[in-house]
């Protein structure tokens, strides 16, 4: 008879962090966030669903952690360097009891309702879904940094990063009929009717360098950096037959992903065309991976081993082998001092941006079709920026700027295309503003 919420999250967080400089010309440091949660039904539309009930709710836990070393050398008075060493850990787990065997599942059996009472609500049992999604990643950096000359600062880094990770169902429990009576089966990985935690190690790895320099009037920052991620996982060579289920076909065997790699330039320029006024220009590439969660959820593709011409769904399968997502920036400004304490500036700016996460529609020897993600989907943003900026007068500063800008593309959501089709709704490609376009803003 105890009133309890339906849906609740109780979060802790903190962080810590020490500084040592007691060595001449070094400074040690180690710094720890930390982020711990639990909670039930606070996402769920179904909760209410529960509320004779709510006991038997999973409830999600979360507990994630970012701590490391950061060692900064002086090594001249121009010169310095910087190495880090950190470990970020992720673990979210969705379940109603942490134990797989435990005995309180079978116990309470699997949901029940009782049809045109209390609309539907479940009066008895437990949600028997599992789900565990773990990232134990490894991050080493290194930078040096020299101001060469006077009018020359040059700068030279890089990163390595090893990933542990694991998507999936953490087992799966299911009734089937034994001698005409329902016994409780326990599955832990029995693809492809019951597919348990997927394992995967990516690594990845960048270097770059940049130089500045001021030449007379002139500043000049340009770069280049390289990236490199390997999924080290396997996709199905030939995806119109994935799980080798269809018989007649060309038989299907594990391909090893491709290491992905990437070189991104960047400059930027700015100069004076008078005592108070000057113009700016930069361009750039910019890589980015989409999340691992999206690149490693679900991309088992045994679950396709039964699939047929009238094909269930399997929701969106993931894809290891997707490249990084690519942006190219300009931007174009003037700046002006209108007085001592007075400065405007104006910048227009344009973005494309392409291999974007999205999804695309695979047809089977047997005519069926799945869906997975891949780099399909592209967009641009389109704006300018005007800006004023007051410095100090006596105790008070003050900024105005507004922002007007379209950004646009073919999908906002990498499962747009495949929830469109599967609602029965158009879904060809088309430009449109993304959700989150904000053509007006004001600061």
């Amino acid at each position: 008879g105890k009133e309890v919420p339906l849906g609740y999250t109780r979060e802790w967080s903190g962080l810590v962090k020490l500084t040592n400089k007691s060595i001449p010309g070094i400074e040690l440091s180690y710094q720890a966030l930390f982020d711990l949660s639990d909670g039930s039904g606070s996402a769920d539309p179904s909760a209410f669903q529960w509320r004779l009930n709510p006991d038997g709710m999973k409830k999600q836990t979360t507990t994630s952690y970012i701590h490391g070393l950061d060692l900064t050398q002086v090594l001249s008075n121009s010169t310095y360097y910087t190495l880090s060493l950190h470990q970020n850990y992720f673990d979210y787990t969705d379940w109603a009891y942490d134990n797989f065997y435990d005995p309180r599942y079978d116990a309470a059996s699997t949901p029940i309702s009782m049809s045109d009472y209390q609309y539907d609500e479940y009066i008895q049992g437990v949600d028997f879904g599992r789900f565990r999604q773990k990232t134990n990643s490894y991050i080493g950096k290194f930078s040096l940094l020299s101001q060469v000359t006077r009018e020359q600062q040059f700068k030279i880094g890089g990163e390595f990063q090893y990933s542990d990770l694991q998507f999936g169902t953490a087992g799966t429990l299911v009734y089937l009929q034994q001698n005409g009576v329902n016994v409780l089966e326990r599955y832990v990985d029995d693809p492809p009717d019951y597919p348990g935690v997927q394992y995967y190690k990516p690594v990845s790895g960048a270097m770059y360098i940049q130089d500045l320099v001021e030449w007379n009037d002139l500043t000049i920052h340009a770069g280049v950096r390289f990236e490199y991620f390997d999924a080290r996982s396997t996709l199905p060579s030939d995806l119109a037959n994935p799980a080798n289920a269809i018989s007649g076909a060309p038989e299907s065997v594990p391909k090893s992903t491709t290491a992905k790699s990437s070189y991104a330039p960047r400059l930027g320029v700015s100069y004076p065309i008078t005592n108070t006024s000057g113009i700016f220009f930069s361009y750039g590439h910019f890589y980015q991976l989409p999340p691992l969660r999206d690149i490693f959820g679900n991309s088992n593709y045994d679950v396709l081993a039964r699939i047929q011409a009238s094909t269930s769904n399997y929701g969106v399968l993931g894809n290891p082998d997707v490249k990084p997502e690519r942006t190219i920036h300009y931007e174009f400004g003037y700046k002006n001092a209108i007085s001592d304490v007075l400065g405007f500036s104006a910048n227009i700016f344009y973005k494309d941006t392409r291999d974007l996460l999205g999804v695309e529609f695979i047809n089977t020897y047997n005519d069926a079709v799945y869906s997975r993600l891949t780099n399909v989907d592209f967009g641009n943003v389109t704006g300018f920026t005007l800006s004023l900026t007051q410095r100090h007068v006596g105790h008070i500063s003050s900024s105005l700027d507004y922002t007007w800008q379209t950004a646009q593309g073919n999908s906002s959501d990498p499962a747009e295309t495949a929830n469109l089709a599967q609602a029965g709704m158009d879904s060809r490609p088309r430009q449109e503003p993304f959700n989150w376009d904000q053509r007006n803003t004001l600061n």
